[in-house]
């Protein structure tokens, strides 16, 4: 990764992938998705998912003052 200005903000700083680590994301992602296959997928009833699905709107609606989650 390596640092960039801001050009919106002069206090802030942008983190940006280098070529680099570009490839090194791509080296983890299989085994990443793999893993989140087997530790929490798999383990998942038919209906689960479904209920991951409204968890996973329900919190970010929560902290961005954007409502209910089904509205989003």
């Amino acid at each position: 990764m390596r640092r960039e200005h801001c050009a919106g903000d002069r206090r802030g700083r942008l983190a940006v992938l280098t070529g680099e680590g570009v490839a090194a994301l791509q080296a983890a992602a299989p085994q990443h998705v793999a893993g989140v296959r087997e530790h929490l997928i798999d383990l998942l009833s038919p209906e689960q998912p479904g209920r991951l699905e409204q968890i996973s709107k329900t919190v970010p609606a929560h902290l961005t003052g954007r409502g209910d989650a089904d509205e989003v």
